[in-house]
């Protein structure tokens, strides 16, 4: 698996790294090879087949519902092999 984060200071907060690390578990879980870039603002996930595109969205909105944090998929996610969203 390929992690990048872009746009976090080099020192994290604890609220920050617990984020990123449920969110790297979350996507782990699912699809070991997937390529991840977590922004401040959302993410950025290349999943390492088309075929688990569904389980990763389900999972990725039952994790941010748990943290009621509501979650904007981009318009291209329909047409785009890339799952793209931002943080509402």
């Amino acid at each position: 698996m390929v992690i990048k984060t872009i746009g976090f200071p080099s020192q994290l907060t604890d609220a920050e790294q617990a984020y990123i690390n449920l969110i790297i578990r979350t996507i782990v879980a699912v699809d070991p090879k997937a390529e991840v870039i977590i922004t401040k603002k959302g993410a950025h996930v290349y999943p390492s087949s088309l075929d688990l595109r569904p389980d990763l969205i389900t999972q990725l909105l039952k994790t941010h519902k748990q943290l009621n944090l509501k979650i904007i998929f981009s318009k291209s996610l329909s047409i785009s092999k890339m799952i793209s969203y931002e943080l509402a």
